[in-house]
């Protein structure tokens, strides 16, 4: 009876252990920032920074403090994120940003 009593508390101290070790480690969630000028005089402004997730999110902040969160949709080529209507498309460090098909800015990578 003994026996199993400290095989028990062996156990459980162990398990402890492992779920400890687990809940300390931090997520590899990463975000890289990029600034994208303007190529062709569309009307929307100079600059938009995206900040690209790890986890398939692209967060835009637009020249006038205006920011929009995208999930990423699938590509044949480069980047593709999408929202209601709104499509965000970078290759090769070029990007298009459309509303409802309609080109809103066009830029490369700064």
């Amino acid at each position: 009876m003994r026996m199993k009593f400290y095989r028990l508390l062996a156990l459980s101290v162990a398990l402890l252990t492992l779920c400890s070790a687990c809940s300390l480690q931090k997520p590899s969630h990463s975000i890289v920032t990029v600034t994208y000028v303007e190529s062709v005089d569309v009307g929307m402004g100079t600059t938009v920074q995206a900040a690209y997730s790890s986890e398939g999110h692209v967060l835009l902040t637009f020249k006038d403090g205006h920011t929009q969160l995208l999930k990423q949709a699938v590509s044949a080529s480069g980047s593709r994120y999408v929202a209601e209507g709104v499509e965000w498309w970078e290759h090769q460090g070029e990007v298009t940003y459309k509303i409802n098909g309609q080109l809103i800015f066009m830029g490369q990578q700064r």
